[in-house]
């Protein structure tokens, strides 16, 4: 069994999070979409100081989906420099572990 990972992302709004989210679920790619609305991003871009409404976007998945994931948000992201953060987990809870596997691996 795979183990998990939680992928990041964070979108221009909720209708961007949710489009990703739904196509990485239609194309089996990823177990459960998580949507935390209204982060406030502070950040320098190309030299402004810019402080931007978002909305952050957790999916989990496994490791072995973890870069077509990256590639899919890569694709789907309106930003031409999106945030992709994986993180592993540590540890999981064994019936946790198999939902996720049997929804990736369907």
């Amino acid at each position: 069994m795979n183990k998990i990972i939680i992928i990041k992302t964070f979108c221009k709004d909720t209708n961007e999070a949710t489009f990703i989210a739904k196509s990485l679920l239609k194309n089996k790619l990823i177990a459960c979409a998580n949507l935390i609305p209204q982060c406030t991003s502070l950040y320098f871009w190309e030299g402004d100081l810019c402080q931007e409404k978002e909305v952050l976007l957790m999916v989990k998945t496994t490791t072995n989906h973890r870069k077509v994931v990256e590639d899919s948000i890569e694709s789907l992201h309106s930003y031409s420099l999106p945030v992709i953060i994986a993180q592993n987990t540590l540890e999981a809870k064994e019936p946790l572990l198999k939902w996720i596997n049997d929804s990736v691996n369907s």
